[in-house]
């Protein structure tokens, strides 16, 4: 069965001149992120990123530390959603009281403990 693997962008350069590309934190993590995707055993993986620069380039870092040949797919529809509304519809609700996501303005969300 067809599996489907979302990966954020990496850590934007938050209040640098240009914040639509990544901080060094945020190409470590791009590289994390590939070192990881093998041991997954993915089979025939087609990466495919949006159009901004932050998700092109964590796509390519992805891409070398992973080793994946094939060419990378940019979509535009990936660039902005409401990852809110997103969350809100379909993410299970929280277990237990004062538990589950926690949203952080639109900068992403952060799972509580």
């Amino acid at each position: 069965m067809p599996l489907i693997r979302l990966v954020r962008h990496g850590q934007a350069s938050f209040a640098a001149e240009d914040d639509n590309v990544l901080s060094d934190p945020g190409h470590a993590q791009a590289v994390v992120v590939g070192r990881e995707l093998p041991r997954r055993d993915l089979r025939d993986p087609h990466p495919v990123s949006g159009t901004l620069a932050r998700q092109r380039e964590t796509a390519q870092l992805v891409a070398e530390a992973t080793g994946f040949k094939q060419p990378l797919g940019q979509d535009p529809r990936w660039n902005e959603y409401d990852h809110v509304t997103l969350l809100d519809r379909y993410a299970p609700p929280p277990q237990e009281p004062g538990r589950g996501r926690r949203h952080v303005g639109s900068g992403g969300i952060l799972a509580a403990p």
